[in-house]
């Protein structure tokens, strides 16, 4: 019998959009999954009802979808870790309730596992469509990374929640999610990295990732403290790399710090972050110019400088061919 992959579903006020989610995975190819819908809505609001309303309406002849109510509104990290606690599987794949995996997803990344016969992947991905609101499709996300990619993780984000599909014993091995300000998924995916590095992929769209157009968080600083804690947690692996690995994630990991300030409307403090940047040492790159403009002219003017230049590198490039 194939084994079972648990798709947990955390849900909060979206309950319009939830049964895209679920039908999506109902429509799998892959067949012995389960569905862990996991509310996170306050017991006593409107949203809880309406949720409760759609799985008990809608899904109540299904027994691939099991409805989990948290007790009190808890974050997306405890609503998580409900999921996995409730969980059968062996496979473990995150799906925020507005996603929709494309019906050979599961399928074709668990035929990557089974293809692993000494069992030493973590995780496998895929590329996934970026859409707006609509549905339009605004980019696709390819990492075309694979084998031991810890070094990559602890620099930059090597798979998203709803793209990667896991295995369940390494996830708990890790601790799973942590609650923290922001960048609760980067710092998952490190520690995931740290108990088992390896990781492949399938080199095809099989997920429709929405963005949805609304208030920007750049009034939240939470942002900006989710990357400095992420900064400050990853820093207790750095003995595991090279001198020179060091200073490259550190500076990536200060780049992620200094956007999300200017993001959070924090220049001050993005400013003395770049100054720090100068301590690290190590080779200039072009993200190097990149911040140290930031920091002479502002991110509008730099932003604007930056561009042109790409579009006489673009255009220079054309006239080459």
């Amino acid at each position: 019998m194939k084994d079972i992959v648990s798709v947990i579903i955390t849900t909060y006020k979206r309950s319009e959009l939830l049964p895209r989610a679920i039908d999506s995975v109902l429509a799998q190819s892959y067949e012995n999954v389960e569905i862990l819908v996991v509310d996170d809505n306050d017991p006593d609001s409107e949203y809880r009802k309406a949720t409760e309303n759609l799985i008990t309406t809608r899904y109540s002849q299904e027994p691939k979808v099991r409805y989990v109510k948290m007790p009190k509104n808890s974050g997306s990290c405890p609503a998580r870790a409900r999921g996995v606690s409730e969980s059968k599987g062996e496979y473990i794949n995150f799906l925020d309730d507005d996603d929709e995996f494309l019906p050979t997803k599961i399928e074709q990344q668990m035929k990557v596992f089974a293809a692993d016969t000494e069992k030493k992947l973590a995780a496998v991905g895929c590329y996934a469509n970026i859409v707006d609101g609509e549905g339009n499709l605004r980019y696709v996300e390819k990492v075309d990374v694979k084998g031991n990619v810890f070094f990559y993780q602890m620099c930059d984000n090597v798979t998203t929640t709803s793209i990667v599909l896991i295995r369940k014993s390494v996830y708990v091995a890790s601790g799973g999610f942590q609650t923290m300000y922001s960048c609760q998924e980067h710092w998952m995916l490190i520690r995931l990295f740290s108990v088992c590095p390896y990781y492949n992929y399938v080199p095809e769209v099989l997920i429709r990732i929405y963005q949805h157009d609304g208030v920007r968080v750049s009034n939240n600083n939470n942002w900006s403290k989710g990357a400095i804690q992420l900064y400050d947690n990853a820093a207790q692996f750095f003995e595991r790399f090279t001198p020179e690995q060091v200073k490259v994630i550190k500076k990536r990991r200060n780049a992620h710090i200094i956007n999300n300030l200017y993001i959070c409307h924090e220049g001050f403090e993005a400013r003395k972050y770049t100054l720090q940047r100068l301590k690290i040492g190590g080779q200039i790159t072009m993200e190097d110019y990149q911040l140290y403009m930031k920091f002479i002219f502002g991110c509008k003017i730099s932003q604007y400088f930056w561009n042109t230049l790409l579009a006489i590198k673009h255009n220079i490039i054309d006239k080459l061919k």
